[in-house]
């Protein structure tokens, strides 16, 4: 055994004794340790002992603190980042800005389409409204800049609703201006309720392209592109 290792028994023992040139000797020979193995002489200093499991406890004490401060930081951050989930839901005034544009273009669209139709057939027309619809609808969602992983079929349903309601008004409103002579008040009803369920349908049916486009322009985060 070396100093060192037989210091580990001296220090806890109660007969040792401190000299200023020496350091640490055993008061019997009033020299250094020099037994193998264990100590025959060794008796145990409890108070040393106790300060040993004082330090012991308080080091588990501090190490418990930081767990729960951990533990608390990172349920903070949850809870953020749920708040910033909800608030994402939430219409802004950007988004009523968007509705109205897109709104305005998807009806011109609708009208612009419907005289380029020069087969005057139900279908066609109708698979045309519904086409520019379908587009517009997930260039709405995609113009929202939202991370990929918030698009859902059901989700963003406010922002889905009033954006149907704002281009089947609109339409209704075309076609009561222009065919008002023509259309009754029960065809006018008929077609708003007709091209408002078709429009949220469509727009939520929109999610089907706007999550592989949102994507394939997702900017990975700069802590992945150090980790490759």
């Amino acid at each position: 055994m070396n100093r060192k290792e037989r210091l580990q028994y001296c220090k806890t023992c109660q007969k040792k004794e401190f000299d200023l040139k020496k350091g640490i000797l055993c008061s019997i020979t009033h020299d250094y340790a020099d037994f193998i193995g264990t100590c025959p002489h060794y008796v145990l200093d409890e108070s040393i002992q106790q300060l040993e499991n004082y330090q012991t406890d308080q080091a588990e004490l501090k190490k418990e603190k930081q767990e729960k401060r951990q533990k608390a930081r990172t349920q903070k951050k949850d809870e953020k980042k749920t708040r910033k989930e909800k608030r994402s839901d939430k219409l802004r005034r950007d988004d009523l800005f968007l509705i109205t544009g897109m709104g305005l273009i998807t009806v011109f669209s609708i009208r612009l389409f419907s005289y380029m139709d020069y087969s005057y057939t139900r279908i066609s027309n109708l698979l045309s409204i519904l086409l520019v619809v379908f587009i517009t609808s997930a260039i709405s969602l995609l113009l929202r800049k939202k991370p990929h992983r918030h698009y859902r079929v059901f989700g963003d349903m406010k922002f889905k609703l009033l954006f149907s309601a704002f281009v089947s008004i609109l339409n209704t409103l075309y076609l009561l201006v222009i065919y008002s002579d023509r259309l009754g008040i029960k065809s006018i009803l008929n077609s708003l309720a007709f091209f408002l369920i078709v429009s949220i349908f469509l727009s939520m049916l929109s999610v089907s392209i706007v999550i592989p486009i949102s994507l394939l322009f997702h900017k990975a985060p700069d802590s992945d592109v150090k980790t490759q």
